[in-house]
């Protein structure tokens, strides 16, 4: 895709993980990010750990572009979904 370029929602891609990056999205593919600590429903082995984001995933149309869920994979942990107020980016 040009640059510039903006992935559209549609109805099928609701519930699934897009492996690309999308416009207005609050992080790219491939980013390094640090996990906060987040809710009662995060997994605590992820805390404070480094990842890199490998998908968003959007519950519903009207999240689309800035409010997914975003996938990280953590060495060693897995991938698991977070969300944005989640991670940090890193530099």
């Amino acid at each position: 895709m040009g640059k510039g370029t903006r992935v559209g929602l549609g109805a099928k891609h609701v519930g699934e993980l897009l492996e690309l990056d999308v416009a207005g999205a609050p992080l790219r593919l491939g980013q390094r990010v640090k996990i906060r600590r987040g809710d009662s429903t995060a997994d605590p082995r992820f805390a404070g750990k480094q990842g890199e984001v490998r998908g968003l995933l959007y519950e519903a149309p009207e999240r689309y572009p800035k409010e997914p869920f975003i996938a990280v994979h953590v060495e060693g942990l897995g991938q698991d979904l977070f969300f944005p107020a989640e991670l940090a980016a890193l530099k």
